[in-house]
Protein backbone atom coordinates (compact mmCIF):
# COMPACT_ATOMS: atom_id res chain seq x y z
CA UNK A 1 0.00 0.00 0.00
CA UNK A 2 2.61 2.38 0.90
CA UNK A 3 4.17 1.80 -2.51
CA UNK A 4 0.86 2.34 -4.26
CA UNK A 5 0.27 5.96 -2.56
CA UNK A 6 3.60 7.41 -3.08
CA UNK A 7 3.20 6.27 -6.72
CA UNK A 8 -0.29 7.56 -7.34
CA UNK A 9 1.02 10.69 -5.80
CA UNK A 10 3.71 10.98 -7.77
CA UNK A 11 1.86 10.45 -10.86
CA UNK A 12 -0.98 12.68 -9.93
CA UNK A 13 1.35 15.77 -8.49
CA UNK A 14 2.78 15.10 -11.99
CA UNK A 15 0.06 15.55 -14.13
CA UNK A 16 -1.52 18.20 -12.60
CA UNK A 17 1.78 20.13 -12.20
CA UNK A 18 1.86 19.88 -16.52
CA UNK A 19 -1.78 20.92 -16.79
CA UNK A 20 -1.24 23.74 -14.86
CA UNK A 21 1.73 25.13 -16.80
CA UNK A 22 0.83 24.03 -20.48
CA UNK A 23 -0.07 27.27 -21.90
CA UNK A 24 3.60 28.60 -20.46
CA UNK A 25 6.15 26.14 -22.97
CA UNK A 26 7.43 22.58 -22.82
CA UNK A 27 10.37 23.57 -20.09
CA UNK A 28 8.14 25.56 -17.74
CA UNK A 29 5.81 22.11 -17.76
CA UNK A 30 8.73 20.14 -17.14
CA UNK A 31 9.84 22.24 -14.23
CA UNK A 32 6.13 22.62 -12.52
CA UNK A 33 5.04 18.80 -12.92
CA UNK A 34 8.73 17.90 -11.31
CA UNK A 35 7.96 20.19 -8.87
CA UNK A 36 4.52 18.33 -8.79
CA UNK A 37 5.58 15.18 -8.95
CA UNK A 38 7.85 15.68 -5.64
CA UNK A 39 5.02 17.43 -3.84
CA UNK A 40 2.45 14.35 -4.49
CA UNK A 41 5.40 11.38 -3.35
CA UNK A 42 5.52 13.38 -0.33
CA UNK A 43 2.08 13.93 0.13
CA UNK A 44 1.49 9.58 -0.51
CA UNK A 45 4.40 9.00 1.87
CA UNK A 46 2.27 11.31 4.69
CA UNK A 47 -0.86 9.29 4.05
CA UNK A 48 0.83 6.44 3.98
CA UNK A 49 2.65 7.05 7.19
CA UNK A 50 -0.25 8.34 9.11
CA UNK A 51 -3.36 6.05 8.00
CA UNK A 52 -1.83 2.56 7.48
Amino acid sequence: MHRLLMFSGTTLGGLLGWWMASSGGIVLSFVVSSVGSVLGLYLGWRISRDYF
